[in-house]
C-alpha cells in the first residue's frame, strides 16, 4: 500500500469514522474506479477530509484506485474505524466485529441513513444527560427504518468526539444546552408530516399500539389527531 494511501486511511479514518465506514463498506462491493460515480462522490470526499486534516491530497483518488491489495486496505480501515473489536473483551461482547457491522451497512441505503440523520438528528435538547436516552430512541427507530447499523457506527462516533461537534459535522444544528438557572432552548418539535416522512406507517402503527382505542381510525384521522396534540402541548 502507498504511503499516501496509508496515511489518508489513518488520518480520514479518524477524523469522520463515518466515511471511514462507507469507504470499507465499498470497497466490499466494488473495485474503486474513476469510471464508477459511487467512487467518484466517496473519493471526493475523502480528499476534502484528508485536505482539512493537512494530507497531502495530489495524486490520492489515483493511488487508492491503483491499490492492488483491496483486502489490506479493507483491513487498514477498520483498525481504524472500529478499533475496540482488537481488544478480546469488545469482541465477546460483539459477535458482529467491523466485517460484520460492514456487512450490515452494505445493505443499507447511504440516502435513506442521510434523511433519517438530518430528520432526527436535531430532535437531541442538547444536554449531555439526555444523550444516552436519545441515542437509545435513535437507534430504535434508525433499525425500524432499516439504517441500524449506520446509526450505531454514527453514534459510536458521536458520544467518543463530542455528540453536538459531530452532529455539526454533518450540518444537524441542535439546541442550546441549559445552564444553571436559565431555560434551554427547546430543541424543534418533530411534526406529525415529519414523522410520516420518517418512519411511514410505523407511526401510526406504534400510536395505535399506545392507544387500542383508536385501532379502526384511519391514518388521514389519526394524522390530525396527533397533529392537535402536538399543538395543543406547544401552546
Amino acid at each position: 500500500m502507498e504511503e499516501i494511501v496509508r496515511n489518508a486511511v489513518s488520518e480520514v479514518c479518524r477524523a469522520d469514522p463515518h466515511l471511514g465506514a462507507e469507504w470499507h463498506e465499498l470497497l466490499g462491493l466494488s473495485t474503486p474506479s474513476a469510471d464508477d460515480a459511487r467512487w467518484t462522490e466517496l473519493l471526493a470526499r475523502i480528499a476534502e477530509v484528508a485536505d482539512s486534516v493537512g494530507t497531502p491530497t495530489e495524486g490520492l483518488g489515483q493511488a487508492i484506485v491503483d491499490n492492488g491489495d483491496v483486502e489490506e486496505l479493507r483491513a487498514a480501515i477498520a483498525s481504524v474505524v472500529w478499533p475496540e473489536v482488537a481488544e478480546p473483551a469488545a469482541v465477546a461482547e460483539s459477535e458482529q466485529g467491523p466485517e460484520g457491522i460492514a456487512a450490515e451497512m452494505a445493505q443499507e441505503d447511504p440516502d435513506a441513513w442521510n434523511t433519517y440523520l438530518r430528520t432526527n438528528g436535531a430532535s437531541w435538547d442538547g444536554n449531555d444527560e439526555s444523550w444516552p436516552a436519545f441515542v437509545e430512541w435513535f437507534l430504535y427507530y434508525a433499525n425500524e427504518q432499516g439504517v441500524g447499523a449506520s446509526a450505531r457506527t454514527f453514534c459510536d462516533y458521536a458520544t467518543a468526539n463530542g455528540p453536538r461537534e459531530v452532529l455539526a459535522q454533518y450540518g444537524v444544528t441542535v439546541a442550546a444546552p441549559a445552564t444553571a438557572g436559565e431555560p434551554g432552548t427547546a430543541a424543534p418539535e418533530m411534526t406529525v408530516d415529519q414523522a410520516v416522512a420518517a418512519f411511514g406507517p410505523d407511526v401510526f402503527a406504534e400510536f395505535r399500539k399506545q392507544n387500542p382505542e383508536l385501532a379502526d381510525i384511519s391514518d388521514e384521522e389519526l394524522q390530525v389527531m396527533m397533529a392537535e396534540v402536538l399543538a395543543s402541548q406547544g401552546a
